[in-house]
C-alpha cells in the first residue's frame, strides 16, 4: 500500500529506494504536547535523583546526600556542599526546584525529537539523548560549576540514559492521553 503524503512532503525511502513505512504518523498535528513533555521529564527527573542517590551511595560510597548538595551549589553557591553527606532540609529543597525546572526543560526539549519516532523506538532515541546530555552536563558546564566534575562516571551515565528513556518511555502514552482529553473536550 502507498504511503500517503501532503503536498510539498517528500515520500520516505530505504537505502534500496523502496518507500518504507513513516516512524510515525504523516500527520501534521502530530507535535509536541507541553504538558505531557513536563510530565515526562518530571517523572524521569524523580527517577534520576533516586538512582543517582542510590547507586551514588552503592557504588561510589557517596552520601546519599550528596548529589542534592551539588545540584543546590547551582542555585546556593559552593557552600552548599559543606557537610554533603547530612541532610539538609534548605540544600534538599534547593536542589529539588533546580533539578525539577532542569527536568521539565530537558523533557520539552526532548518531546520535539521524540514525537518525530515511533512510541516502540522514542526509547532509544531518549537515552541516547539522555547520553549527550551527560556529556553537555558533565563536559560543558563544568566551567560554571567545576565542583561536578567529581560526579564524572558510570554512576551519572546511566542515570542521565535513564532519565532520557523515561522522558521517551513517559512522553507517549501521556501525549496520547492529552490528545484523547482534547479530543472529547472538543466534541
Amino acid at each position: 500500500m502507498a504511503e500517503l503524503t501532503f503536498p510539498g512532503q517528500r515520500q520516505r525511502t530505504s537505502r534500496t529506494g523502496n518507500p518504507r513505512p513513516s516512524p510515525r504518523p504523516a500527520d501534521p498535528s502530530v507535535r509536541p504536547r507541553g504538558v505531557a513533555a513536563i510530565a515526562a521529564g518530571l517523572v524521569a527527573g524523580i527517577a534520576y535523583l533516586v538512582t543517582l542517590s542510590v547507586m551514588g551511595s552503592v557504588v561510589d560510597g557517596d552520601g546519599m546526600w550528596n548529589p542534592f548538595h551539588r545540584i543546590a551549589a547551582m542555585l546556593m553557591g559552593p557552600s552548599a556542599m559543606e557537610n554533603a553527606d547530612a541532610f539538609n532540609a534548605n540544600v534538599v529543597f534547593s536542589a529539588l526546584a533546580v533539578h525539577a525546572g532542569l527536568s521539565m526543560i530537558y523533557g520539552l526539549v526532548m518531546a520535539f525529537l521524540i514525537v518525530e519516532f515511533s512510541q516502540e523506538s522514542a526509547p532509544w532515541v531518549g537515552a541516547a539523548c539522555g547520553a549527550l546530555l551527560y556529556v553537555v552536563n558533565y563536559y560543558g558546564f563544568t566551567g560554571l560549576y567545576p565542583w561536578m566534575i567529581e560526579m564524572r562516571g558510570v554512576v551519572t551515565f546511566s542515570a542521565h540514559v535513564l532519565f532520557g528513556g523515561l522522558v521517551a518511555s513517559c512522553y507517549w502514552p501521556l501525549h496520547e492521553q492529552q490528545d484523547a482529553e482534547a479530543h472529547l473536550s472538543a466534541g
